[in-house]
């Protein structure tokens, strides 16, 4: 009885180890390999406008925009009410790392990335060839919001923008046997 509860205890510590195993590969397979999208790189490729729409961007980091706008509401007409506090409301959107965005206007020096319809950002080309969002409020979809970067304060942790390592579209190879003709 002894041998067969080491057995069982056995297969299962092999059980957990290559389920965790598992965890481990997948999660890494699952990972972007991005890289950091320059200046150098927008040469090198020789880049125009409407093939950077075609290229996938995505952000470095979280950013979270805040709104605030204030609404005091009147008190109610009976008297033996209490009084309604004031009621602020705040409005915040959150773009999370690495969400997919698309070029939709670009300049020498800047570029507008949208992440949803009909919204964009301004990402600017700084001294380094980095493209960044360095401003501490942006108007995002008509409205203007503070910007906070996740996980640090945005001061010390500038967005930038980020592509997949190649920019080359992949090649699939369709190959064709001839077997010949015979008169």
């Amino acid at each position: 009885m002894a041998t067969l509860l080491k057995v069982r205890g056995l297969t299962l510590s092999i059980r957990i180890g290559l389920l965790a195993l598992a965890a481990l590969l997948l999660s890494g397979c699952l990972t972007y390999r991005l890289t950091e999208f320059t200046d150098q790189i927008r040469k090198a490729d020789q880049l125009s406008v409407d093939e950077l729409k075609r290229v996938q961007f995505y952000t470095s980091h979280t950013l979270i925009f805040t709104a605030v706008s204030e609404t005091r509401e009147s008190p109610p007409p009976e008297p033996r009410r209490k009084p309604k506090l004031d009621t602020r409301y705040v409005d915040q959107v959150k773009i999370r790392r690495h969400t997919p965005g698309v070029v939709i206007t670009a300049g020498d020096r800047w570029l507008d990335v949208s992440f949803e319809e009909g919204k964009w950002l301004r990402f600017t080309q700084k001294p380094s060839g980095r493209y960044l969002l360095d401003a501490k409020t942006v108007t995002y979809g008509g409205k203007l919001y503070r910007v906070e970067c996740v996980p640090r304060r945005f001061s010390e942790c500038p967005v930038s923008l980020r592509i997949r390592k190649s920019l080359k579209p992949k090649i699939k190879v369709r190959s064709q046997k001839v077997k010949g003709r015979q008169p």
